[in-house]
């Protein structure tokens, strides 16, 4: 039970804080709690339909460069972006969102992420995935001390019992 729960707990705290971001609408200035770590301007890059049996999606390359977000930290210091390779995607609903703005919060505290894009366009703000994992990982202790402790649990509940077999046969008259 302590494994499933680890599990659990690693999926929840690791990435369902992305799926459950707000979606922006570009030009926007958004204001987003972040801890220290990497962060993406995650760009709607296309969506997904599917059906019984059938599934079929659409996705081009974020278009966002760090010319059009700008990101001022705690302190109202500017923070510097770089571009990203659209390698991190999530699906949020029917949406494609892609990486496509980076920058790097030093310390923990509101950021301020502006979206200056010519073109409207749908955006998440979160951490990295690569991040979002390390932040997760502790949660993968649970299981992984829990199932031995489990397994010895049930060796010596199966060696206890076999052995009160035995000292009951042993005991039991003869007939």
């Amino acid at each position: 039970m302590c494994g499933v729960a680890g599990l659990v707990l690693f999926f929840v705290t690791g990435f369902a804080g992305l799926l459950g971001s707000t979606v922006y609408q570009a030009p926007v200035r958004a204001v987003v709690d972040c801890r220290p770590g990497d962060y993406y301007v995650y760009q709607q890059t296309g969506t997904r339909v599917s059906g019984p049996g059938l599934s079929f999606s659409h996705d081009q390359f974020p278009t966002l460069t760090p010319e059009e977000v700008s990101v001022m930290g705690p302190g109202r210091v500017s923070v510097g972006t770089w571009p990203a390779d659209g390698s991190e995607t999530i699906t949020k609903g029917s949406q494609i969102f892609s990486n496509a703005v980076g920058f790097h919060a030093s310390v923990g505290g509101e950021y301020t992420v502006t979206v200056t894009s010519p073109s409207p366009t749908a955006f998440i703000i979160g951490p990295s995935l690569g991040a979002q994992f390390v932040a997760a990982a502790p949660w993968l202790i649970l299981p992984a001390v829990g199932w031995p402790i489990a397994i010895v649990g049930l060796v010596l509940l199966i060696v206890r019992s076999n052995r009160r077999r035995r000292t009951d046969q042993a005991l039991a008259p003869s007939g």
